[in-house]
């Protein structure tokens, strides 16, 4: 493990499996990639990849942006402070309602940014 980043971190996986999926394949494919990338292990470079998974893909996740939930409850999983930054983000104008819904509730500050539950569920 050696030279894999920095000192008593573990290599990182799941970055190289979600830029993986960044590369190649269908949204379905994509989000098996951001599950495994969730889980294997934790860290900023995880959610750094995630992130950009989603927006690489935010187009053609369009409506119902699965993949970018998959990404967000991923990030919420993680839970490092880098990885609530990446939530933090998402609920930024730049990102369609629906993502930024999930990210906030993820943060627990979906009242605080003024989102209606019942209309976010329609």
């Amino acid at each position: 493990m050696a030279g894999d980043g920095e000192p008593g971190q573990r290599p990182g996986l799941s970055g190289a499996v979600a830029g993986g999926a960044r590369e190649r394949g269908s949204v379905g494919q994509k989000g098996g990639a951001v599950s495994l990338a969730g889980s294997a292990e934790q860290g900023a470079v995880e959610g750094a990849g995630g992130v950009r998974v989603a927006e690489d893909s935010v187009d053609e996740d369009s409506p119902a942006y699965w993949l970018c939930q998959k990404v967000v409850f991923s990030l919420g999983e993680i839970g490092t402070p880098e990885a609530r930054e990446h939530l933090r983000r998402m609920t930024t104008l730049s990102w369609p309602d629906v993502v930024r819904w999930h990210a906030a509730v993820e943060l627990g500050v979906e009242d605080e940014l003024g989102f209606d539950e019942e209309q976010m569920l329609r």
